[in-house]
């Protein structure tokens, strides 16, 4: 039940914290209807690196970013040694 606004604050105070305690290489993990349904259009977040889960194609780039770095396109990918689906992921 928050605001765009204040979905935008609380994203903008998790990387804050994260830079402050010594972390620098970060990515805002989300879906494409989600961050658009919920932050600003202007939110001033393009310069987050972006995972995207999007099973679905074309996948689209959430509004505010250019492209995005991580794709996780599968919740049912198998994996040699592990029982069960597993998310699987690509660098784009």
């Amino acid at each position: 039940n928050l605001s765009r606004g204040e979905v935008l604050i609380y994203i903008k105070t998790f990387f804050r914290q994260l830079v402050l305690h010594g972390y620098h290489d970060y990515m805002l993990y989300s879906y494409t209807h989600f961050l658009n349904d919920h932050l600003p259009i202007n939110h001033s977040l393009e310069y987050i690196k972006v995972w995207l889960a999007d099973y679905n194609e074309p996948h689209f780039v959430p509004n505010g970013w250019e492209a995005i770095t991580l794709l996780q396109y599968t919740d049912k990918g198998i994996v040699q040694g592990i029982k069960g689906n597993v998310d699987l992921n690509r660098y784009v």
